[in-house]
């Protein structure tokens, strides 16, 4: 009786290479050539991995020969995004901030597409002229707001590119940026200077400075910092300064 022969092993180095890929060529599914000839492995090696990672549900798979990221690499994914910093640490980090600016302090979770308001300190703030929904709803679009422009300018190529579809808010401020090209000359200079600033985009009157807060050059969330937009002096970068300064401590707190 003849035995099949044994599967050969898969190296370490092979396997995240074909994970590399799927971010490399910014595709949703890939054939085992395409992968290989994007990272340097044969084609052979690469559909090999691929079954091994079928097999754990790294990776899935269809009868046309088309791999994509299974559900424990989706699941992976979405709780290493979710995750959320100390809401004690982060609080009193924004209730500094606040001390020190008299802004409304607030912290944004990055969450896929959107982000979403998990805390914020209003302390000696007038916030009679705000309106809360906006902050929550029109503040959660990455094309919209300092506090979205500044996650957006560390999240990965196939999410911004996601996102470039999607519609500006309808409600949102007069000083949203609404042409594309605008918005990735926008995140270029986030990138560059550490900092995103905000005139009216989300709320009529009122003006803000955010900072993402990151691991490994990916964004998790941003610190905004508010102000009314007749307290926003010509230079921000006082203001920016202290709501770096908090975004990185915030980073620590996860």
């Amino acid at each position: 009786m003849s035995s099949s022969p044994p599967r050969r092993g898969i190296s370490q180095r092979n396997a995240y290479a074909v994970q590399a890929a799927f971010l490399k060529l910014h595709a949703e599914r890939l054939t085992p050539s395409e992968i290989a000839a994007a990272v340097g492995i044969s084609a052979a090696t690469a559909h090999r991995a691929l079954q091994a990672g079928c097999e754990l549900g790294t990776f899935a798979t269809d009868d046309r020969g088309l791999y994509w990221p299974g559900e424990s690499s989706a699941m992976l994914s979405m709780r290493w995004q979710g995750r959320t910093p100390d809401p004690d640490a982060t609080l009193a980090a924004l209730e500094q901030l606040h001390s020190t600016t008299l802004g409304l302090a607030c912290y944004y979770a990055a969450k896929g597409n959107a982000s979403t308001l998990l805390h914020y300190v209003t302390g000696s703030t007038d916030v009679s002229g705000l309106n809360p929904l906006a902050l929550a709803s029109v503040g959660s679009s990455l094309r919209t707001g300092a506090s979205g422009r500044a996650i957006l300018a560390h999240s990965p190529l196939p999410l911004r590119t996601r996102v470039l579809a999607e519609p500006v808010p309808r409600k949102a401020g007069p000083g949203a940026i609404r042409s594309d090209a605008e918005l990735l000359a926008s995140l270029e200079e986030i990138r560059r200077r550490g900092y995103a600033v905000g005139i009216e985009e989300c709320i009529l009157g009122w003006a803000s400075v955010a900072a993402p807060v990151t691991e490994h050059n990916t964004a998790l969330g941003a610190v905004l910092l508010l102000v009314p937009i007749t307290e926003m002096p010509d230079d921000p970068s006082a203001l920016a300064a202290h709501t770096m300064q908090t975004a990185k401590a915030v980073s620590t707190f996860f």
